[in-house]
């Protein structure tokens, strides 16, 4: 999964993999209902016995050798699909925002030294996602009720809260209407034709965005420091030069000219080709 086009080559195989899984089911002797997939996670409704079940798994997992299956029953009438909590209540499925045990509902501290809007945007981001993942407001209530509690604790005011939620809350029942035809559609925000990402300096970074854009540059802030840049970047393993893939290098001729190259492969097995290309194809 290292290369861009990666997720798009597993999305098509994923895609031929999954084309007969109606006839698989009933090869078991049950029936499937219905099957999602997001990238490799299925969520499926499967009717026959436990039997039935474990047999269609033990096809799905003969269908590739590099493909294996496994099974995630549902507990007390739930099941959790990625970041959805799924329940069967008496008048239909309920949904609302599922959290691992392992989460520790953190957030960027108001005094950290970021830009404002990415702040905001946190709780942006947890307010949308409560819109579309509860499905009654008895649920929606309780996750806007976590959401300012998380964030309060953190130091966040109630006023800089309540407002982001309020216009969040806005904007997604403008959109709602739009979509259902009782109101305007929402103007497109205008995306400028250069855009430049920059460490954040505080006030010095607004006044030179607000010039910026005057001729058409966006700029858009990043942190001067990371987690990555202080603390990973030292503990991880670096490999040697020789060993490194995806390289561009350079080798000096006796005769003064030099030769520029790149290879996809580790630097040393390239180089090892050369040399034996030099000796007419020994080795040394």
């Amino acid at each position: 999964m290292g290369k861009a086009y990666a997720p798009v080559l597993a999305d098509l195989f994923m895609g031929r993999w999954e084309e007969d899984l109606l006839d698989r089911a009933v090869e078991a002797g049950g029936e499937l209902i219905f099957a999602m997939r997001f990238m490799d996670d299925y969520l499926i409704a499967f009717r026959g016995s436990d039997q039935a079940l474990d047999q269609f798994l033990a096809i799905l997992n003969r269908k590739h050798p590099s493909i294996n299956v496994t099974v995630e029953m549902e507990k007390d009438r739930s099941i959790p699909f990625l970041d959805i909590w799924i329940r069967r209540g008496e008048q239909g499925f309920e949904t609302s925002v599922y959290r691992k045990p392992c989460n520790t509902l953190y957030a960027v501290p108001p005094a950290s030294y970021s830009e404002p809007a990415h702040r905001r945007a946190a709780i942006v981001s947890d307010v949308t996602r409560a819109w579309r993942y509860c499905s009654t407001a008895a649920l929606r209530k309780a996750e806007l009720a976590l959401i300012h509690q998380k964030y309060a604790a953190y130091g966040y005011t109630s006023r800089f809260i309540q407002r982001a939620v309020k216009a969040t809350e806005q904007r997604l029942r403008a959109a709602e209407a739009a979509a259902r035809g009782e109101g305007p559609r929402l103007p497109e925000k205008e995306r400028p034709d250069i855009v430049v990402r920059l460490p954040y300096t505080g006030k010095s970074f607004f006044a030179l965005r607000r010039l910026a854009g005057k001729i058409g540059i966006g700029f858009v802030s990043k942190p001067q420091s990371t987690v990555g840049s202080t603390l990973c970047a030292r503990q991880k393993h670096h490999l040697e030069k020789a060993q490194r893939p995806d390289v561009v290098y350079g080798i000096r001729c006796s005769c003064g000219e030099r030769y520029v190259g790149e290879t996809g492969r580790e630097l040393q097995t390239r180089v090892e080709e050369h040399r034996r290309g030099w000796l007419g194809g020994k080795t040394l």
